[in-house]
């Protein structure tokens, strides 16, 4: 049987893959749906106690209340801020695919829906001569776009979107992060050429919000707000 979920990817490191993940998570958990999280590898991990965590899985824990280990969430875990193939190589760390996969094969039969996060762009190595696209390729999942509301970001996208087409990779669409509402038509502007050049779905936006405010009281009324946004996101639940 074919999973169901969504890769998550982004146009660059840092453009807020994490934070859309654990939004994702929560909006799609509150509509009753039995969805869990899998981080395949995480490079940047920091150390407490000894030991690394990856800073992606405890943020997207706090926000959802995930009890899966960590070994089970996030396979590996490295030190280094690089692609992950690099940082392996200086830990003398072979990845092993069989282990990835085993974790994956076991949140899928937890849970009906995966929300799974990449690493950096569709263009970062991952391990041998496995890129992310590679990967999104062979889990054959929907893919959605995280990318910047921001000068620059019609070029970023579009070369994202025509290397996953390349790959014959099912786009589901892309959703623009830390959305500025006060230069909301610049950013909607943006959004239409991209959508209008690519035919791929423009989901909507999650605007600027605290993730820190997100994990108090008032989480529920800020995710309605977040969620006003996403235009299209219940449309793309039900496809899915």
């Amino acid at each position: 049987m074919k999973s169901k979920g969504f890769f998550i990817t982004g146009t660059d490191t840092d453009v807020g893959k994490t934070f859309v993940s654990a939004i994702l998570l929560a909006l799609l958990r509150q509509k009753g749906i039995n969805v869990g999280y899998f981080k395949p590898i995480q490079s940047g991990g920091q150390e407490i106690s000894g030991k690394l965590f990856s800073p992606d899985v405890q943020f997207v824990r706090r926000l959802n209340k995930i009890d899966d280990p960590d070994e089970l969430i996030n396979p590996y875990c490295l030190k280094a801020a690089l692609a992950p193939k690099e940082a392996a190589k200086l830990e003398n760390l072979i990845i092993e695919v069989q282990k990835i996969q085993a974790a994956y094969d076991s949140l899928h039969e937890k849970y009906d829906f995966l929300i799974v996060e990449g690493a950096g762009g569709v263009k970062v190595p991952l391990w041998h001569d496995v890129w992310v696209d590679d990967y999104i390729k062979q889990l054959d999942l929907p893919v959605i776009i995280v990318a910047r509301p921001v000068l620059g970001t019609i070029n970023h996208t579009l070369l994202t979107i025509d290397c996953l087409k390349a790959k014959n990779v099912d786009i589901a669409g892309f959703i623009f992060n830390f959305y500025p509402l006060s230069n909301a038509e610049f950013a909607k502007r943006n959004a239409e050429i991209i959508s209008a050049k690519s035919d791929v779905k423009y989901l909507g936006f999650i605007p600027q919000v605290s993730p820190e405010i997100l994990q108090k009281k008032a989480a529920k009324h800020h995710l309605e707000f977040i969620e006003s946004g996403l235009i299209n996101l219940k449309e793309l639940i039900l496809n899915y």
